[in-house]
């Protein structure tokens, strides 16, 4: 079991060095999320230790994309999906 585990840890950061990035300068990015996907920027923050900007693009038809801005303005891709909704307030309980 401790080779298989052993095995496990050393393979998983090559198959996460080889997974291809959806990076590129962020004027780019946010041109392309605007103007090919309709999505806008609706939500931003830092990410405390590894000095990046996280922001949250969406639109009216509730797609979604998240996107870390490094502080060289290299943009990339991090998540992505469908059925956003914007909240004002706090969730409900139990959600």
């Amino acid at each position: 079991m401790r080779h298989i585990l052993a095995a496990f840890m050393i393979a998983l950061p090559i198959a996460a060095g080889a997974a291809p990035q959806n990076c590129g300068p962020r004027d780019k990015v946010t041109a392309h999320l605007e103007a090919k996907i309709g999505e806008r920027r609706r939500g931003i923050g830092m990410h405390a230790n590894a000095r990046q900007v996280i922001e949250i693009y969406a639109s009216a038809a509730g797609t979604w994309t998240i996107t870390a801005t490094a502080m060289d303005g290299t943009t990339c891709i991090v998540a992505a999906g469908s059925g956003y909704d914007d909240l004002s307030g706090d969730l409900p309980p139990n959600l």
